[in-house]
């Protein structure tokens, strides 16, 4: 149940990333930390394999730098979680 609970918060990670909104960003990033999802994992899988996503969009001129540029800012958010000064999704693991 664990597995299939992980999947679908990096899952809802993914997806906020893709459609550029940064307040569930952080939402779900905080709530994978609270399920216990491995927060190197939640960053890799959820937050910077959809921004590297966009990135190949734009790279083959599908997406423009401004979709490229709020895929960051929500990958960032997510990251950084409520507290713009510290970046939980690592916290504890530095």
């Amino acid at each position: 149940m664990h597995w299939v609970m992980t999947e679908q918060i990096l899952s809802n990670l993914r997806e906020v990333v893709l459609y550029f909104d940064p307040e569930e960003a952080r939402t779900l990033a905080q709530k994978a930390l609270e399920m216990g999802v491995d927060p190197v994992t939640a960053l890799a899988e959820g937050l910077a394999k959809p921004l590297r996503e966009v990135g190949g969009y734009f790279d083959t001129g599908e997406a423009f730098i401004t979709e490229l540029i709020a895929a960051a800012q929500t990958m960032e958010a997510g990251a950084r979680g409520g507290d713009d000064r510290e970046v939980p999704i690592v916290q504890g693991d530095v």
